[in-house]
């Protein structure tokens, strides 16, 4: 059957517009999927736990990297803590009020996320009396493409 070139043209750049549609629409899904199957090679490391002069507040900075192709993202919550700071088995924060600084750990990059914490009030003057030999132990929710899962942080550092 013959077709007129403009016609042809027309159905060749009608094909091209759906094809880049469709790619485009499809990449992040499978970003975020590939993302999601490697969230296991994101490490997450403590690199310093301090306290404030009153013992109120204790700042515990992990160090996660990503290697993953998409951005990680650890929420600011602020609800139910899954992860704690003890000191000889005896849990120093609160269970609620947790707060999240510098949340987004790009990809393929590393970045420091800070995690602040409300000190039980029968706890604050050991806090302010120092952290040595303290242990923050727990999961931290990420999110990666709009999924959220739990990371393990499980270290003990030398309290400044």
């Amino acid at each position: 059957m013959w077709v007129p070139v403009a016609n042809r043209r027309t159905s060749l750049v009608l094909v091209c517009v759906l094809a880049v549609a469709s790619v485009a629409v499809a990449a992040p899904v499978v970003a975020s999927h590939v993302t999601a199957n490697q969230i296991d090679r994101v490490t997450v490391s403590q690199q310093s736990v301090s306290a404030t002069a009153d013992g109120s507040e204790i700042h515990a900075t992990l160090r996660l990297s990503n290697p993953t192709p998409a951005a990680v993202t650890v929420p600011d919550r602020g609800g139910v803590a899954s992860v704690r700071v003890s000191d000889n088995d005896t849990t120093l924060t609160r269970l609620q009020g947790v707060r999240v600084e510098g949340g987004t750990i790009p990809a393929g990059g590393s970045a420091n996320v800070t995690l602040v914490f409300d000190v039980r009030d029968d706890r604050r003057e050991t806090v302010a009396d120092g952290l040595d030999g303290v242990t923050v132990a727990g999961e931290i929710t990420v999110e990666v493409g709009g999924r959220f899962t739990m990371l393990s942080v499980a270290d003990t550092t030398e309290g400044r």
